[in-house]
């Protein structure tokens, strides 16, 4: 007897493999008769990954200090990192400063001793910075420069559990999402989303913490150095006093505080005789509501003593008159000098002429990677730090608010009013990005005009509005909600409370397939749901607790990782971290004698219950760059690696040596 097969093989496979999740299969029964095929229940009706309450302690784990080791170096927190110049450790003590490179600005200054110091602020992630010292005669002297990495960067080793990564030093998590692709011939375009802990940057249309990224392509924004056209108000005549017998001058200077806001910083500069001006320190320099106080070293010599001040808005320095320094009395201002000087600068809204160029550019990557442009004395845009080094990258101003970036592959980014526009590889047309007014992603085209739309709520229709009787909450206006890709078929996202905000709780691609995120009331992400688990649960509801979820120690950071179990209420593994200290004498030792001797451990340990032996991976690591020295997994077996400012030598499992060797560029 011949049996008629229907049709349905995608959804026979798919419904067997949820009946494997929750259990046995029951055995086909030859010759019975084949039931209509129904379509397969919704993933949304499983509704959201409840939140959990957050507990106490701190949201965000605190990274260790870092330290920029000149003269090219980088750090992964933002928050006050040491610097090392080794060239400097003979010299007891000399000034040196931090100038943030894309925008010309001096951010910290103080005392190098030895080689060493620790910079007194909070920088900007994803920036580059130039490292200054001063000079006898007073001009400042560049003796290297570092890179912040961008926030949630995944520096040192990860251990992946559920679709997530840990970082094993920091203690962050990190967890991503990729579209279906609009295939081309050249390898197509696809968007990813990501979301890692500590990543506070905002992105337009998404909720806090995640990122969005376009293939191909690696740049997404270009921001001009300068801001728009100011004036900044002339300073006036400054009065010094010296007292008898003092080698210093009492200092004061009138200025109106609603112009001292647009003063970034004031210099002064001295002049002994008819000798050239020099730049000097102003000991307690203090901002008044009507000008400015401080000291100034004021030697007595033949000839006199001359000082000036100069206002220092946009790096440019507007300087006042000047005046001698006077011996007795007391300090009263002389009258203010109200002629204001116009700073041509050129922001992004200000008219760009050839000759009227920024100062510097900045590139700012999908990921947050930024590079840094400066423009040299002929004209050119020079490379002065960033992500991806390269002799052959290089930036073209083309007009109109429009430029290129090339990178030594021979990919071209051009940049229209500040945002992507198209990418081409080696010449041939790969990716053509559109934004909105908002600065948000609508469109990702591919090297054949085959296009990914992407919907926000508010202005496009998002289909999760109406998953609210699920459990889910309506997209947030101006949220992302929606993909739409080429052959018809969409992704949709659906949204929940979690903390002061909405964050993802579903991405539902085509297929009734889906990812689930679960947080918890401080907005961090606690738990997961593979798309298999998701797909199984909208046929029986059991399998919505397959879920690998997350815990979090007082400090914010991934105190553990319980997997999701094969089967409801199955056993699962645990994943426990124990993460380095990292010390300023450890940062020290490592900077002095960089060897294994000096390195810090951290370990990742999985514990799959009493009847198996927990199983740990050791990492030996440079404390500065979190690099693996080497690595040692539970058979006992090592991988190491050697290195000094490149890669030297790696050693596997086996103990076979790779040597590296490097040409002088």
């Amino acid at each position: 007897m011949r049996i008629r097969v229907h049709r349905s093989t995608a959804l026979t496979a798919c419904t067997a493999l949820a009946a494997g999740l929750l259990g046995p299969v029951a055995p086909a029964v030859v010759g019975m008769a084949t039931a209509s095929a129904s379509p397969l229940p919704a993933i949304e009706s499983v509704g959201p990954i409840p939140t959990v309450g957050g507990g106490s302690g701190t949201i965000w784990p605190t990274l260790p200090a870092g330290l920029a080791q000149m003269p090219r170096g980088g750090v992964v927190s933002p928050e006050s990192p040491y610097l090392s110049v080794p060239s400097l450790r003979s010299t007891a003590e000399i000034p040196v400063r931090v100038v943030d490179v894309s925008r010309q600005l001096e951010v910290w200054s103080g005392p190098l001793v030895a080689g060493w110091t620790r910079i007194g602020a909070t920088l900007i992630t994803a920036r580059e910075y130039r490292v200054e010292v001063q000079r006898a005669t007073g001009d400042w002297m560049s003796v290297g420069g570092f890179s912040v990495a961008p926030r949630g960067a995944g520096a040192g080793p990860s251990i992946s559990a559920g679709g997530m990564m840990v970082a094993a030093v920091s203690g962050q998590v990190t967890t991503s999402w990729e579209s279906e692709k609009a295939i081309g011939p050249a390898g197509g375009a696809s968007v990813a989303l990501s979301w890692a802990s500590n990543s506070a940057t905002a992105v337009p249309g998404l909720p806090t913490g995640w990122q969005l990224a376009a293939s191909p392509g690696q740049w997404a924004r270009l921001t001009e150095s300068t801001a728009d056209e100011t004036a900044v108000l002339r300073p006036g005549t400054p009065v010094a006093v010296r007292a008898a017998g003092s080698t210093s001058a009492a200092v004061s200077l009138a200025y109106p505080r609603r112009a001292n806001l647009q003063v970034s910083r004031w210099v002064a500069q001295r002049r002994i005789g008819n000798g050239p001006w020099v730049t000097v320190p102003v000991t307690g320099l203090r901002r008044t509501a009507t000008g400015i106080t401080g000291r100034v070293n004021a030697p007595r010599g033949g000839g006199g003593v001359a000082l000036r001040f100069g206002a220092v808005a946009e790096e440019t320095t507007v300087w006042g008159p000047a005046s001698a320094v006077v011996a007795g009395g007391s300090v009263v201002p002389f009258p203010l000098s109200q002629s204001p000087v116009a700073l041509a600068g050129a922001g992004v809204r200000s008219l760009i002429t050839p000759g009227d160029l920024p100062a510097s550019v900045r590139l700012t990557g999908w990921d947050s990677s930024q590079l840094t442009f400066t423009r040299n004395a002929l004209g050119v845009y020079e490379q002065t730090g960033g992500a991806v080094s390269g002799y052959a990258n290089s930036i073209t101003w083309i007009g109109n608010e429009t430029w290129e970036f090339t990178d030594s592959d021979g990919g071209t980014t051009r940049f229209v009013n500040g945002r992507a526009a198209r990418f081409t590889a080696k010449g041939a047309r790969a990716a053509q990005y559109t934004f909105d007014a908002a600065g948000r992603l609508v469109s990702l085209a591919n090297e054949i005009d085959r296009v990914i739309s992407l919907r926000y709520a508010g202005s496009d229709t998002c289909a999760s509005a109406g998953w609210t009787e699920y459990g889910f909450v309506a997209p947030p206006t101006g949220m992302l909600c929606g993909l739409d890709y080429p052959d018809g078929s969409s992704t949709e996202i659906g949204y929940v409370t979690a903390g002061s905000s909405a964050q993802i709780a579903l991405i539902k691609d085509p297929g009734e397939v889906g990812s689930s995120y679960g947080w918890d009331a401080l907005g961090r992400l606690s738990a997961t749901r593979s798309p298999l688990a998701t797909s199984a649960a909208a046929a029986d509801v059991t399998a919505a607790d397959v879920v690998t979820r997350l815990h979090y120690d007082g400090t914010g950071r991934v105190a553990e990782v319980v997997d999701a179990p094969a089967t409801p209420g199955g056993p699962t593994a645990r994943h426990t971290f124990d993460y380095p200290s990292i010390s300023e004498d450890d940062l020290r030792d490592w900077d002095a004698s960089p060897t294994a001797a000096n390195a810090v451990t951290a370990r990742g340990t999985t514990d799959a219950g009493d009847s198996y032996v927990p199983m740990s991976t050791v990492y030996q690591l440079d404390p500065v760059t979190w690099r693996v020295l080497s690595s040692t997994d539970p058979a006992g077996l090592t991988v190491s690696a050697s290195t000094g400012p490149t890669l030297r030598s790696t050693t596997d499992k086996a103990g076979r040596v790779t040597t590296y060797g490097y040409d002088d560029l």
